[in-house]
Order: C-alpha cells, then structure tokens, then sequence
C-alpha cells in the first residue's frame, strides 16, 4: 500500500480589524441620530435639485395644480331667483330670469332699463296667449338663501311671446355684451321689472346650453349661471333648466 501524502489542512489568517476610533464625546444614542439627520439633509436636497429641473427654480414659486377657486361672493343669490324655461315659435329657447329677492341684490348690466333697445329685445315680456302656464317667471319671496341649485322645469312651447324668427342675428351692444352664452347664440334680451327675458338660438346638436349673467349684492360681485339642459322627446325635446352662483372672473 502506497504511502500517501498527508492533506495539509488549510487554516484561516488572522482577522484584521481597523484601529477603533478615538473615544468622543457623542454616546452612540447621539452618533445614531447625527447619521440620520445627515441623511435627511441629503434627501431633502435631493428632492429640491428635482423640482427645480420640472417647475424651473427661480420661477413665481407657485406649485399647486388646479387650485380650488374662490367661493361665490352672494353664495346662496340663486335660490332667491326663479327660473323658467321653454321654446317659442320661432325655435329658439326662452329663458326668464325672475328678479333677485336677496336684500340688495340684482342683475349687473349696463344700462338693465334699456336692454331692450340695446340688445333687439322682444317688445314685450308678458306670456302671449295659449302659452304654458308653468312659462311665467313669478318671483318667489319665500325662497331662503341656500348654496343648493334652484332648477324648474317647463313644457317645451312655453314662453312664446315673441317671435323674432329662429334666423334672427346674435344680440349687440353693452347689455349683450355683459352676458356669455356656450353652446348657442343670444338674440335678444329684456328687462322685465327687474328681471330678465332672454332668447338663445342653441347651436345645432348641442345637448345643454350655458348662460352667465353677472349680478351684484352688498357682499360683492358674481355670476349667476343658468345651465339648460336639451332633454330628449317627442314631438320636441323638453327644456330644463338649475342656476348656480359662480365666482365671477
């Protein structure tokens, strides 16, 4: 039997360890939280260097996306007017605006009593016969200041007392110019005992139409928006109408 060699068996080296630190005057609670303190120091100029390269530094400083806008300065004016709306002869909608009962309040146009002769306005206010009753815009004193909508709901020949044709030309003037329709065209506008009567040729296909009217109170400024919703039915859509206070820009 041959004589083998015998394995060497491998031992380890020596573990060599750095010298420890010299003793200082922080215990190792202290050494902890100064490490990270470091550490926050380091993320939180991680985090400007970041929101320098999207918003540009040096900049206005403003940050917030969407910010919510101010509230309504007559919160609660709309559901102290009544609103009523319907179709006339001529195809076009009519929307009455009865005249605010909020102490102080009213509708802010220049020159209101002339509105008429400014913006083509129909020569008169009052519901001709045969129109709908539920057309009539009778201001209701009892109504008590919410920040909920007021909407109404009429047939859809109510309010036919004019009928300047459904290819009458968009209003003009200060008075027409105060008001701002979406999804249409206003071609008249009246003053009815402090109230207002306006007529809104909707654009074709359009579902819903959107009318601002700027108004006043002592607390300030705002606009009463009058969304009409286009509903459909036979033999013609029926109109509906909700106003909103609406900070006024």
């Amino acid at each position: 039997m041959e004589n083998r060699p015998k394995k060497r068996r491998l031992g380890l080296l020596p573990e060599v360890l750095p010298a420890p630190p010299p003793p200082g005057k922080l215990n190792p609670r202290e050494r902890t939280l100064k490490s990270l303190g470091r550490l926050a120091a380091a993320a939180a100029a991680a985090a400007s260097l970041s929101a320098c390269k999207e918003t540009g530094c040096g900049s206005s400083g403003y940050a917030v996306v969407d910010p919510m806008p101010p509230p309504a300065q007559c919160e609660g004016l709309v559901a102290t007017i009544s609103a009523v709306t319907g179709w006339d002869p001529s195809g076009n909608i009519k929307l009455r605006l009865s005249k605010p009962t909020m102490a102080g309040a009213t509708y802010k146009l220049p020159g209101a009593t002339d509105a008429g002769a400014d913006a083509q306005a129909a020569p008169s206010a009052s519901a001709a016969p045969g129109a709908s009753p539920s057309a009539s815009a009778t201001p209701s004193a009892s109504a008590a200041p919410s920040a909920a909508p007021s909407a109404s709901t009429a047939s859809p020949n109510a309010g036919s007392d004019a009928s300047t044709g459904s290819d009458a030309g968009a209003a003009t003037g200060p008075v027409a110019s105060a008001i701002r329709v979406q999804h249409g065209i206003l071609i008249s506008v009246t003053d009815s005992g402090g109230g207002l009567v306006l007529e809104i040729k909707p654009d074709a296909g359009a579902t819903y139409v959107a009318v601002e009217v700027p108004a006043a109170c002592p607390a300030g400024m705002e606009t009463v928006l009058a969304e009409i919703r286009i509903n459909p039915g036979m033999p013609k859509p029926t109109l509906s109408v909700a106003l909103y206070d609406q900070q006024r820009y």
